[in-house]
């Protein structure tokens, strides 16, 4: 099908979903490669919409206009402007008293156009434009005095466009912005809490039996080095006993002077292929308090199958040293 074919009662007729399906997909078709043809259903678009408002339609044709023309938002929306336009000329066009001038028309439909948001502001402001180019063929605006008051609106309409375009740009400032802040707050969050996990990974440490067990002469002390800013110390007490107690408890003395310094009760037992484990959790501020720079301890681990002072005895020994660095 050819674009001279196509006269306006058979794009009309399309408009209004009076056509067979092949034929309108024809047309469909068409008019994705044809810009003339194209312009045509637009301009036609606008024709029927200026058709409906001034109800130019036929009382089939409406029903048709409304349940297949307007299934587009856009449509809707062309209309609903259209519709604006003619109640404003149409309030324009009243007896008005002396004494309460009314505003411009074009000030009306100016004050419906800000009462939406910026973007559809926007659409609204562009479609007004170009409908009331072809609007201004009617003859209700044909009169010098509505003439007039056209071109003030379009003046005011391109500058209201002009407005929600910087409007518009400023929201997407101000939003990439925020977005800025926000990874900013991110990345701060990430970092302190890489910088939390470090100060509260513990310094660990494995304590293996006969580790100058019971402090025998003769045998080096296993330096344990806690940094100044560590929280924890874990120590793994390892031993191969094979009697299995039910709990354990584990003190820590000086090594000379044998001065209790901590304790902890109710411990468990993990158990490997050849060795039984205890782990420990010890606040580093233990050691971090003392004075001297190298410091001995004794470590020792009870067990018992009860809770009773009088059933624990003895399963290991560990004897070392902390180093501050």
């Amino acid at each position: 099908m050819e674009s001279r074919e196509i006269n306006d009662q058979l794009l009309k007729r399309y408009l209004l979903g009076e056509l067979p399906a092949g034929e309108q997909r024809r047309l469909e078709e068409m008019f994705f490669s044809d810009a003339p043809a194209f312009e045509r259903l637009s301009a036609l678009e606008d024709d029927l919409i200026d058709d409906y408002v001034c109800d130019d339609l036929s009382a089939s044709q409406r029903e048709k206009f409304e349940k297949h023309f307007l299934v587009s938002p856009e449509r809707r929306e062309r209309l609903d402007l259209a519709q604006a336009l003619v109640a404003a000329v149409s309030e324009q066009s009243k007896p008005i008293a002396a004494a309460q001038p009314a505003a411009p028309w074009w000030e009306t439909v100016l004050d419906f156009l800000r009462l939406q948001n910026p973007t559809f502001r926007f659409a609204l402001v562009a479609a007004s434009l170009v409908i009331l180019v072809s609007y201004g063929t009617k003859e209700t605006l044909e009169n010098s005095d509505l003439r007039r008051q056209l071109y003030q609106f379009q003046q005011s309409a391109e500058r209201a466009k002009q407005q929600i375009e910087q409007e518009i740009l400023q929201a997407r400032a101000q939003n990439e912005q925020l977005q800025n802040e926000l990874e900013a707050v991110r990345q701060q969050s990430a970092r302190r809490e890489q910088e939390l996990s470090s100060l509260l990974e513990p310094s660990s440490y494995v304590l293996k039996s006969g580790t100058r067990s019971g402090g025998q002469p003769g045998q080096p002390l296993g330096d344990l080095e806690v940094k100044p800013d560590a929280y924890f110390v874990k120590l793994q007490l390892e031993f191969d006993k094979q009697t299995e107690f039910k709990t354990y408890r584990a003190v820590l003395q000086s090594y000379s002077g044998g001065i209790e310094i901590w304790s902890q009760s109710r411990l468990q037992t993990q158990s490997t292929n050849k060795t039984k484990v205890v782990v420990l959790m010890l606040p580093a501020s233990i050691f971090a308090h003392a004075e001297e720079a190298v410091q001995e301890y004794k470590l020792a681990l009870w067990g018992a199958d009860s809770d009773s002072e009088e059933d624990f005895q003895v399963v290991e020994v560990y004897a070392f040293r902390v180093v501050k660095k």
